[in-house]
């Protein structure tokens, strides 16, 4: 069981992977910070190793494998939500440092680099977090013991985490709980077992990538 405590709201979709954020903590202990990138340069190249991860596999050897980890749980674990904005302006006081190599010239803020955003975020507020997982207990500490915000825009501060708690317990709640699901898995996984919540959604970490992205039965 993973917990976390959070000193600030988190911009994040419901489900919260938590085998997304080791995912990213893996990549950069294995492979080193990422000190720039290219476009493109997210998507799996051709013959790039992948990492080691501290949990199980569920469907080993299958096209729809995943981790076993729970989304954050239980499926409504925010307490309070709301909207707020990120900004980005040009600061016209600092235009006479700009070099119009002798001609004159003007800082377009209606697009290109310098273009100004007033953009909203949707966020969630909680006290704690809570996942359940299967896995190395202290390669998770470890994993964890560098990570001070999750989510979106960590970069302005927010879904700062206070602490991370690692505790085993005895259930096994990282797909199941009490006839529930408690993370995404494939569609056909769930035939026949009840009536559940379809969507097209990642399978696993980077769940952003197409090629991770399936029909699936969410919690």
């Amino acid at each position: 069981c993973v917990t976390a405590t959070f000193g600030g709201n988190v911009i994040c979709d419901p489900y919260l992977p938590l085998d997304g954020i080791l995912y990213y903590q893996a990549n950069r202990e294995q492979k080193g910070a990422q000190e720039f990138s290219l476009p493109g340069g997210h998507i799996q190249a051709p013959g790039m190793k992948h990492v080691s991860m501290p949990l199980a596999i569920v469907n080993h050897g299958s096209r729809n494998w995943y981790f076993a980890c729970s989304f954050a749980h239980p499926s409504r674990w925010w307490n309070a939500e709301g909207m707020d904005y990120w900004n980005k302006r040009f600061d016209s006081s600092l235009a006479d440092l700009i070099d119009f190599r002798g001609r004159r010239g003007s800082v377009n803020i209606g697009k290109g680099e310098f273009k100004a955003y007033h953009a909203p975020v949707n966020y969630r507020s909680a006290l704690t977090c809570q996942w359940f997982c299967v896995g190395d207990k202290k390669w998770i500490e470890r994993l964890l013991s560098t990570v001070t915000h999750i989510g979106a825009k960590t970069a302005q501060g927010w879904g700062r985490v206070r602490e991370w708690c690692v505790e085993r317990v005895e259930e096994d709640w990282s797909v199941w709980k009490n006839g529930r699901l408690t993370r995404a898995v494939p569609a056909q996984d769930v035939l026949g077992k009840g009536s559940f919540r379809l969507a097209y959604y990642g399978l696993r970490p980077s769940y952003h990538r197409a090629d991770h992205q399936m029909k699936v039965a969410l919690p």
